[in-house]
């Protein structure tokens, strides 16, 4: 009999993503020291046992992975209470989830969740840029939640670790967990929950609401509705699926083939390309309420997608953008994600390397996604979709299609607020972009020994990947226009 294992689709996904050897990140934590950490009692789930999960949490294997730098050597005891603090605000963190004949939820056990700590870390921290290229493996501790074996497994869903730095008198704090319980917002409260806790502050226990899938609407879309959902797979989904086997060769490949691209751009630069947006189409007599709602985020996506379009074999037809739905859904509905899909109908030839039409079509698609008569018709066909796939085992296939860009900004997200005490000195990291798949940040401010030399107020750190051969290209484009622009900014 041959006794080679195998090793798993998930474990080489993972180790793909964290370059590390998952087979035996399970003993990972028995090698150091290791505190359990559990809620404290009463949650705010209070007797609660069950909590649901809807169709539109179910982004299968896909994990959030940050880590906070932060400038002093941070108290255990203290992290200890702030951390159990912040899990009986997020009870789903330290519960396990289930399956059973297609239904999904997550037994609100108050299971202790692994805090490691280094009191002596080596690793080599990351730049100054938010995203870092593809892991952070060396600030947190997997488990068995990136080897995909958490579903009616008696494994935490949450990881949390401290490292270290003697030295140089900093900590890390990272952590790492499945996107099946939170999107980034909600990550992002949860880091400055944990914040708040530590320092001592105590903020109101939120309300917690037991989700409730959305109840599927008879009354017909409106007319122009096919201009936001022009394919099916398009609903609310994005680029769609593939199976967890084939999803190594596709992540693999898609890194081989592709550059990073690293830009940070000045709020002035911003505000100028915004405007020149607005200036263009009013030149083109755009609809009003459309020009008035464009966004600095809309005009740097049309920025970047028009300077692709310069030099892709490919051109970028479709911008898929994705957009947290909470505010266009009653709390009820919302479980640990609210991420949805956009994806404008297509440029035509004339207009791929427009920068006002591309703005257009992208603000025009998030206005029609997020009115209440299309989200109440939409929102249901999401959540069945993504159901059905979670229950053939099929994984969100996030690189972007050929012919295609996707946008993830957390432009208007202050993870910096998660200071533990230290602001404006605490950097923020997070992983994972890809070919055309975009990511954006308010910048980290620019610190040395401890202290910030620069805070970067305003700066966005935009960061994405393009075909090796052109990516020299593209980036001298993309400078050589954010000069032109300071040049327009000096001279006015």
């Amino acid at each position: 009999m041959n006794n080679t294992t195998r090793e798993s689709p998930a474990s080489r996904y993972y180790n793909f993503l964290l370059e590390r050897d998952l087979n035996d990140a399970s003993e990972s934590w028995r090698s150091k020291e290791v505190a359990f950490v559990t809620p404290e009692l009463p949650t705010i789930a209070g007797p609660i046992e069950r909590h649901p999960l809807l169709g539109t949490d179910l982004f299968l294997t896909l994990v959030i992975q940050n880590c906070h730098i932060v400038p002093s050597v941070i108290d255990i005891d203290k992290f200890k209470i702030a951390l159990s603090k912040t899990l009986s605000v997020f009870p789903t963190f330290a519960g396990r989830i289930r399956n059973q004949a297609g239904h999904w939820w997550i037994d609100l056990t108050n299971s202790p969740v692994p805090l490691t700590i280094d009191r002596s870390s080596t690793s080599p921290l990351p730049e100054d840029w938010v995203v870092t290229e593809r892991h952070l493996s060396s600030f947190i501790e997997p488990l068995k939640v990136t080897t995909g074996e958490i579903v009616n497994y008696d494994e935490p869903l949450v990881s949390v670790k401290l490292s270290f730095y003697p030295g140089s008198n900093q900590t890390v704090i990272g952590y790492i967990l499945p996107h099946m319980i939170s999107d980034g917002y909600n990550t992002m409260r949860f880091a400055q929950t944990l914040s708040n806790f530590y320092q001592g502050i105590d903020l109101p226990r939120p309300v917690y609401y037991t989700p409730q899938p959305f109840i599927t609407t008879p009354t017909a879309p409106a007319s122009d509705a096919s201009f936001v959902t022009p394919t099916a797979t398009d609903r609310g989904i994005g680029d769609g699926f593939l199976r967890l086997e084939d999803a190594y060769g596709i992540y693999a490949d898609d890194h081989a083939r592709s550059t990073p691209v690293r830009i940070r751009m000045t709020a002035s630069q911003c505000l100028r390309l915004k405007a020149l947006v607005k200036e263009q189409m009013a030149a083109d007599n755009t609809t009003l309420s459309v020009k008035e709602s464009i966004s600095r985020q809309d005009a740097i996506s049309a920025f970047l997608v028009m300077t692709l379009n310069r030099f892709l074999s490919r051109p970028i037809t479709h911008v898929q953008n994705l957009w947290n739905w909470r505010a266009s859904a009653d709390p009820i509905h919302v479980g640990g994600n609210a991420v949805r899909a956009n994806v404008t109908p297509p440029l035509a030839p004339d207009q791929q390397q427009d920068m006002a039409s591309i703005a257009f079509a992208i603000r025009q698609t998030l206005m029609l996604n997020r009115s209440s008569e299309v989200f109440r018709v939409e929102a249901p066909i999401m959540q069945r979709r993504l159901l059905d796939h979670a229950n053939h085992g099929d994984l969100i296939f996030v690189p972007a299609r050929e012919g295609r860009i996707t946008i993830n900004s957390n432009l208007h997200f202050d993870w910096h607020a998660a200071h533990f005490g230290f602001p404006g000195r605490v950097r923020f990291h997070t992983a994972w972009y890809g070919d055309r798949s975009v990511r954006i940040f308010q910048s980290n401010p620019n610190i040395v020994d401890g202290s910030a030399i620069d805070s970067r107020q305003g700066l966005i750190d935009v960061v994405f990947r393009v075909v090796s051969g052109i990516r020299d290209q593209v980036l001298e484009a993309i400078e050589r226009d954010l000069n032109a622009l300071d040049t327009q900014i000096a001279v006015k």
